[in-house]
């Protein structure tokens, strides 16, 4: 059993350019080698909490930028290196 889907034209030119945009979007903001408190826990796969408590133990030191917390990736690499 197959299944055909016929898009108009104008709806898959519409498609490709938000794929576009959001590839785009990811590279520029994967850039940086800073991240956010929910960007770390992303790259970790882990809930914000994990981060807050792996702070806490001293097993992940952020940069502070005013309350914010930033981490660079290179650390969180390194904690997933130490961890294995």
């Amino acid at each position: 059993m197959s299944l055909a889907l016929e898009l108009p034209d104008e709806l898959v030119e519409r498609i490709a350019r938000r794929a576009a945009e959001l590839v785009t979007e990811r590279q520029t903001a994967s850039a940086s080698p800073w991240l956010s408190t929910r960007d770390a826990a992303d790259y970790l796969a882990a809930p914000v909490s994990r981060i807050h408590d792996l702070v806490q133990l001293r097993k992940l030191r952020p940069h502070r930028d005013g309350r914010r917390l930033l981490f660079k990736r290179s650390d969180l690499d390194a904690y997933l290196e130490h961890e294995q």
